[in-house]
């Protein structure tokens, strides 16, 4: 055999065994991935690359005084004792409340309030509301707050004309719809709390609070589990108690 024709067949036998050796490298990594070569990878199902966090729950407590309701988002206490509204307006003070003070929203809660309790009751008498009449600058007001009404629901009468009705009612002739009355008539009212929203560990110093008003009374709760997403997506649940 010739020398050239042995320097080719060594060079055929060097690439033969190059190749082989590269399959045999390949075949490893492969195994040592656990990925397939024989076909498309297998796609991981959604959310196995990222456990979703589990979300947050904890428990709050709506809290209404004893003698007072949940209507919306605020508590109130409808009073059939008959006040002059100046009566009412410190009866509701005196209790650490205020003479109803209601917006669009709670004031369409309200009048659904006072029509299903006056079913209950066959009670058909005005409600002093918080309202009065600002003669000197012909507009109408809330005494707590002192801010103009914005919204008004006034029935059959110009809440703007100058007259002895100083003092605003739910009156249900009207349907429960606003009136005014002469400020010293004999009335029941509506007095409103605010609904505080309350951990645990705190609950207990509102009832502490409240005692002083109204010793060894019953509140009214409500249970409110509140999960938190991220600090973005928050959902209430809610349940009604009495305080213990």
């Amino acid at each position: 055999m010739s020398g050239s024709h042995r320097m080719l067949c060594c060079q055929v036998f060097i690439l033969v065994l190059f190749a082989h050796t590269i399959r045999a490298e390949f075949h490893a990594s492969g195994a040592s991935a656990a990925v397939s070569f024989d076909g498309p990878s297998p796609v991981p199902p959604l959310g196995a690359l990222a456990p979703t966090p589990r979300p947050n729950r904890r428990r709050m407590y709506a809290m209404c005084p004893p003698q007072f309701q949940r209507v919306g988002t605020d508590c109130y206490s409808l009073v059939s004792q008959r006040s002059s509204w100046l009566e009412a307006h410190f009866f509701c003070k005196d209790k650490n409340a205020n003479l109803a003070e209601p917006l669009k929203y709670a004031d369409r809660k309200l009048r659904a309030f006072l029509q299903k309790e006056d079913a209950h009751t066959g009670d058909h008498e005005p409600v002093w509301i918080g309202a009065t009449f600002d003669h000197r600058n012909h507009l109408w007001q809330w005494s707590m707050s002192g801010r103009n009404l914005t919204y008004d629901s006034f029935s059959e009468m110009d809440p703007t004309e100058p007259n002895d009705n100083n003092c605003a009612v739910y009156d249900p002739s009207l349907k429960y719809r606003w009136s005014a009355r002469s400020c010293p008539d004999k009335l029941r009212f509506i007095c409103q709390h605010k609904m505080p929203k309350v951990s645990e560990a705190n609950r207990y110093k509102i009832y502490n609070r409240w005692n002083a008003t109204y010793p060894n009374e019953r509140a009214n709760e409500v249970v409110l589990e509140i999960i938190d997403r991220n600090d973005k997506d928050r959902r209430y649940g809610h349940a009604f108690i009495a305080s213990p």
